[in-house]
């Protein structure tokens, strides 16, 4: 979303990992996920990541926010 507060930052970083070149002159392969919106807590905003996760035997833990695009995120 263009809209959101980190969404230019994000485009930087992105623009930065792409130009990356490994050996051979492979590229990185860059994925990229919707960013959560920023939730506002009593004393504080913050920004939630849908990037944060752990991998288990069998299981993936990953955070939720009931938010757009977190079923995109997850699949």
């Amino acid at each position: 979303d263009p809209r959101h507060p980190d969404a230019e930052h994000m485009r930087e970083n992105q623009a930065f990992l792409e130009s990356i070149r490994l050996s051979g002159d492979r590229k990185l392969r860059v994925s990229t996920i919707p960013l959560a919106d920023p939730l506002e807590l009593p004393h504080e905003t913050v920004a939630p990541s849908l990037a944060n996760f752990i991998i288990g035997n069998q299981v993936v833990v990953a955070p939720t926010y009931g938010q757009a695009g977190e079923d995109e995120s997850l699949s």
